[in-house]
This record gives C-alpha cells, sequence and structure tokens, in this order.
C-alpha cells in the first residue's frame, strides 16, 4: 500500500484541532484567576516539597505557545494568502475575547506611572515610584498607591516607557 492521501477537507483537519487546543487553551487563561495564586509542588526526596510560584500558569502558558506554533505549522496548503491571513486573524481575535475574562495585572500601575513621569520630563530609570522626591506627583495620582515594587525604578526598556507615556496622553486611566 502506498502513502494515504489526504482528501481536500482532510487537510484541515490538523489545523482546525491545532486552532481548537489553542483556543481552548486560551478559553482556560481567561478564566484562571490571579497568575501567583497557581502553585505546583513537586515532592523532593526526604519529604520535602519544592513548590514553584504561579506553576500551574506557566505551564498553561507553555501549552498556549506549543499550540500556536501547532496551528502555524499546520496551516492548510493551497490556501491564497488572503484566505491564510483571514483564517490566523480569526482564530487570534477568538483567542484574545476568551481571555478577557482574566483579571487585568497590577503592571497596568506601573506602566501609566512610568509612563506619566516620562510625559512630566523626568527619568523613571533614575528615580523609584516611593522617592521622596516625586511626593508631589504620587499625591494626585489615582494609580501610584498600587505599584508593585515601588522601591524599583524603571526597568522596561525606552521605547515601552515612550509608549506608556503615549498611551497615558490618550488615556490616564
Amino acid at each position: 500500500m502506498g502513502p494515504m492521501k489526504r482528501t481536500p477537507a482532510g487537510r484541515y483537519v490538523p489545523f482546525l484541532i491545532a486552532s481548537a487546543l489553542l483556543l481552548l487553551l486560551c478559553i482556560r487563561g481567561g478564566t484562571w484567576g490571579l497568575i501567583g495564586g497557581s502553585a505546583i509542588s513537586f515532592p523532593r526526596t526526604g519529604g520535602e516539597m519544592i513548590r514553584i510560584p504561579a506553576g500551574q500558569f506557566i505551564l498553561l502558558h507553555a501549552l498556549t505557545w506549543a499550540a500556536g506554533l501547532g496551528v502555524l505549522l499546520t496551516v492548510p496548503r493551497g490556501l491564497s494568502r488572503r484566505q491564510t491571513a483571514w483564517a490566523i486573524i480569526l482564530l487570534a481575535l477568538f483567542c484574545r475575547f476568551a481571555l478577557l475574562p482574566h483579571p487585568m495585572s497590577d503592571d497596568i500601575n506601573r506602566y501609566l506611572w512610568e509612563g506619566r513621569l516620562v510625559t512630566e520630563g523626568i527619568n523613571p530609570y533614575h528615580y523609584a515610584p516611593d522617592d521622596p522626591a516625586l511626593r508631589h506627583l504620587a499625591e494626585d495620582d489615582p494609580f501610584h498607591s498600587r505599584i508593585n515594587h515601588p522601591g524599583h525604578p524603571a526597568a522596561y526598556p525606552p521605547l515601552a516607557l515612550m509608549l506608556f507615556a503615549l498611551a497615558g496622553r490618550v488615556a490616564y486611566s
């Protein structure tokens, strides 16, 4: 017997399976809850346990990336560029909608704060959010009190800070 030939409809099956898996993982991610509350524990010799904070979320993230790679590797041959683009765009939109229920990270507070500093002409690499020199800005800022790691200055690259500043100018919310 020779190799099995796929029917025209059969060439879509691997792509549809990978797409469905990716979408299901995104749905799970969207309803996961806070990232830090999902630790994985492994037994160690001597009865001790090794605890990996956010380990379940890291595993989910890795599986989602693997499913995304599976989607890209199984895009059916024979589709036009336009059809391929639409298939990927629609899947990406569905996955993003599936992630909407996930609670927003508290990182947004730092993004807005550091963008505000850039807009004010202050170097966020020089001043940590809780620096007394910034008290006059912090007092009336609705996000300052919720910044994570307020004792550390900016760690994001300059282009990211410029994007934070742009976003803050559009809507500081």
